[in-house]
């Protein structure tokens, strides 16, 4: 993890502490990175009848695990992480992705 995901990483693991009612100590980071979201959306369906602006949107993504579970945290450019329970991949580093 590169030190500019901490604070991000930090703020995801207290919301799924708090969510869980556990200790984030008990929560493993599997994924901490800088990505190029597909739109607006940053990964994450659109709410029922609603849509995304399709541009390309910097951001990143947070993978936490507990136990079994894999929750997926989400954020863009300068917005707090938020869990995602459908999460979609970012694009690619070849195909215009961060890298």
């Amino acid at each position: 993890m590169t030190p500019d995901m901490k604070p991000i990483v930090d703020k995801a693991l207290a919301h799924l502490s708090e969510k869980l009612g556990v200790a984030a100590s008990e929560i493993q980071v599997a994924l901490a990175e800088r990505v190029m979201w597909r739109n607006s959306g940053l990964g994450c369906p659109p709410p029922e009848g609603g849509f995304f602006a399709m541009v390309l949107t910097k951001g990143s993504r947070v993978h936490l695990v507990h136990g079994k579970n894999r929750y997926a945290y989400h954020a863009g450019p300068d917005d707090d992480p938020f869990y995602c329970e459908h999460p979609k991949d970012p694009l690619p580093p070849n195909e215009g992705g961060l890298q």
